[in-house]
């Protein structure tokens, strides 16, 4: 019996090993894309790494923003030109895959914007979910260095 539960309990550490792999591999696809978008100008595009739903939730600059389409308009709002999106650079600083289903991220944000070349800069945290179409950000806290 004890030798089972010994046996059981290290195949499923090793295989939740290689999940945590796979998903810290999809989660920097996921923001590699996102970061690619957004140096197109493809706003839209770089919301298809948040999970598509109205429990998503964006805090930044002291505000709370619920739901996907909340979101895309906020940054449509603060961000309807090439010239406010600049050139987006993330530092992923860590990934914590806290289950098959979840995971926590943390970086360094910082955007370039001609001709100035401006920098302004922050930390994000965000959580991850897995779902039907990949991982998605369910939760995303960003804070600027200016606040």
């Amino acid at each position: 019996m004890f030798r089972s539960l010994l046996l059981f309990s290290l195949l499923s550490t090793t295989v939740f090993a290689a999940d945590t792999s796979s998903a810290e591999s999809a989660i920097r696809a996921v923001m590699a894309r996102q970061q690619a978008d957004w140096n197109a100008g493809d706003i839209a595009g770089f919301m298809s790494g948040y999970l598509p739903s109205d429990k998503l939730r964006f805090a930044s600059g002291g505000s709370v923003t619920h739901g996907w389409a909340q979101t895309l308009a906020r940054y449509q709002k603060h961000y309807d030109s090439p010239e406010k999106m600049g050139r987006l650079k993330f530092e992923l600083k860590s990934i914590d895959v806290l289950s098959p289903q979840s995971a926590m991220v943390f970086g360094h944000w910082e955007l370039t914007l001609a001709p100035d070349e401006i920098k302004p800069n922050g930390l994000f945290t965000l959580i991850f979910q897995q779902t039907e179409s990949g991982w998605r950000i369910a939760h995303d806290h960003t804070s600027s260095a200016d606040e």
